[in-house]
């Protein structure tokens, strides 16, 4: 049987760790997703993206996937995709959340 494409993966919700840290926490896409990808950027002025993305790569997600060494009272777009059999599914829409 041959490998069927992923679901797409989700931002569930974003928690503040500790100052200058998120915690993403990722709707799971199933077994077959071998590691998700989060990304992130801060937002400027208007919400356009003011910096270049930044990626983490976590192994599941079961945890919450930690961002740390943010800027508090900096406002950050954050989307994830899944790695799977047939190779990364299209980032998620983006989620908005300040640092504090």
């Amino acid at each position: 049987m041959a490998a069927q494409p992923l679901d797409q993966p989700t931002v569930l919700g974003i928690d503040q760790g500790i100052t200058g840290e998120l915690l993403v926490w990722i709707k799971s896409v199933g077994r077959s997703a071998k590691s998700y990808d989060v990304r992130y950027g801060a937002l400027g002025a208007g919400g356009t993206m003011s910096a270049e993305w930044l990626t983490e790569t976590i192994p599941n997600a079961k945890t919450a996937a930690r961002l740390n060494g943010l800027i508090p009272g900096t406002t950050y777009a954050i989307q994830v995709r899944a790695y799977g059999p047939q190779g990364h599914t299209p980032w998620s829409d983006s989620a908005v959340r300040m640092c504090i």
